[in-house]
């Protein structure tokens, strides 16, 4: 075989091998106007081919299209073009209080860690429609390890992990340079983390169940699970301040929980029931939906037994809000209501 022939069949399978290689990425643009290469996120994903870039553009992204982001298994980065996740914002437009859900990415089909989320806000998503649908207001991960890498979680609601539910022995998500702020929900605050996933969730492996027996989680709220987040049974009555837990005889609180709110909806003022197992300072508050606080009901040392509080919802507007009751000593324990006028 002459060098010329080796040459030209060297050259030949050369060409071969990068035939059946992987073809090169492509760059979707995206423009939060609707123009680009596709009118909105969700379709440039379901036209993506394994390794594509989704690049958005500065702006605000809003409605269908653009919220309940199915990720559909692929390997794909979706990014800001500009690396400011300030100036790229996914904004969700959830409306509190609708018992529909509205979230923000969905990753829950195996996505793996060539799925790359980075530069970018994901903001107003709210998930408080029934269960499975209340699990993950910005973000829910199944099963996935997809990578987030500068991004800001902010102002999202959801019942169960309002900046991302996170669930399965499997999933390994990396959350790099993220921010996490303002989210509000029953339980996991920024974090969820189901209870068949290995990560950790107090930040301490070794830290203390919650009082209903359950794992913390990672910014959570003390929430009795056992209760769904009811608020207390409308037809329950208020006790009294010192009427249960005081004097010779009594049986103590077994935990610290906001055991009812009465009525719950409520149109001016409702009594808020806290037990406290041991004697402390206790606060009682109330925030709305953007974790606000919009009143201070008590902050004052008490007596170990179950205590009633008034809030007075004064000039607030209907809505959800929540009450928040905590103590150094106990933690904090919260309870979703209802403000009807």
């Amino acid at each position: 075989m002459t060098r010329a022939v080796q040459s030209l069949l060297l050259a030949a399978l050369t060409a071969g091998l990068l035939a059946a290689g992987s073809s090169p990425a492509a760059v979707i643009t995206i423009h939060a106007d609707g123009s680009g290469d596709y009118p909105t996120i969700q379709d440039a994903l379901n036209a993506a081919a394994p390794r594509d870039v989704i690049q958005l553009s500065d702006g605000v992204y809003t409605g269908p299209g653009n919220r309940e982001i199915d990720f559909l298994g692929k390997a794909v980065t979706l990014q800001s073009a500009s690396g400011d996740p300030d100036a790229c914002i996914i904004d969700v437009q959830g409306i509190p209080g609708n018992v529909v859900s509205e979230k923000g990415l969905i990753l829950v089909s195996g996505e793996g860690e060539e799925t790359v989320i980075r530069d970018l806000t994901i903001a107003h998503a709210d998930a408080d429609g029934p269960c499975p649908s209340c699990e993950g207001g910005a973000i829910v991960i199944r099963h996935g390890s997809p990578q987030f890498i500068n991004v800001t979680i902010r102002n999202n609601y959801a019942l169960n992990g309002a900046g991302a539910f996170i669930y399965g022995t499997d999933a390994h998500p990396v959350f790099e340079r993220c921010r996490f702020l303002y989210n509000v929900g029953m339980t996991g605050i920024g974090v969820r983390l189901a209870e068949s996933s290995p990560l950790i969730d107090a930040g301490d492996p070794d830290a203390p169940l919650d009082p209903d027996g359950t794992v913390a989680d990672i910014g959570a709220y003390y929430f009795d699970q056992a209760g769904a987040g009811s608020g207390g049974a409308p037809d329950e009555p208020p006790v009294a301040a010192g009427e249960a837990g005081h004097g010779p005889g009594a049986q103590l609180p077994a935990r610290f929980e906001i055991a009812s709110v009465y009525p719950n909806p409520f149109n001016a003022s409702a009594k808020v029931r806290v037990s406290v197992p041991e004697a402390g300072r206790v606060s009682v508050r109330v925030f709305d939906v953007l974790g606000r606080e919009t009143a201070r009901i008590a902050d004052r040392a008490v007596a170990a037994g179950a205590h009633t509080f008034t809030f007075d919802a004064g000039t607030l507007s209907s809505g959800t809000y929540f009450i928040e009751a905590s103590s150094p000593r106990f933690g904090r324990h919260l309870r979703r209501i209802s403000l009807l006028r």
